[in-house]
């Protein structure tokens, strides 16, 4: 996954915000995901539109993990997350 593309939810979802984590709703499927710990902080970016890099960048600003652990774990998810169609690529 290249980190230029730019990543967004996927609009088919609907999503709501409850105690410090997002709930996420895949009505099509009845499927019910749930993003907590970080999860809320990047899903606000994931709903504009983000690429990785900038990604890394805001979680290295706002937490205390460095370049190479960010990278890795925004990566993972970010595949969690298309593997599950919440967000898709600009690039499709």
């Amino acid at each position: 996954m290249p980190n230029g593309s730019k990543w967004v939810a996927n609009k088919n979802f609907v999503y709501c915000e409850l105690k410090g984590s997002v709930a996420l709703l895949d009505t099509n499927k009845n499927v019910y995901y749930s993003l907590d710990g970080i999860g809320p902080f990047l899903w606000n970016y994931l709903r504009e539109g983000v690429d990785i890099k900038t990604l890394c960048q805001e979680v290295t600003t706002n937490f205390e993990v460095d370049d190479l652990t960010a990278q890795n774990d925004i990566s993972i998810l970010i595949t969690k997350l298309a593997d599950a169609d919440l967000i898709v690529s600009s690039d499709k």
